[in-house]
């Protein structure tokens, strides 16, 4: 808010820095695995494998 006496204003700037790309790209998983026989540990199994969060194998072991 301007002119309230704050000294603080509250607009945002128009000009945004530009992204930087990133220096070494990440592949992560795409589609749907079966980690668990149920749904609910099954749909966060893999969604942090989707997230690149937890690899395959460790996914597995710990779905056991």
């Amino acid at each position: 808010m301007e002119g309230s006496g704050s000294g603080r204003t509250d607009r945002v700037s128009s000009a945004a820095a530009p992204m930087s790309e990133p220096s070494v790209a990440t592949r992560l998983p795409v589609g749907f695995e079966r980690f668990h026989g149920s749904a609910f540990p099954n749909y966060q199994l893999d969604r942090a494998h989707a997230l690149g969060f937890a690899d395959r194998d460790e996914l597995r072991a710990a779905a056991s």
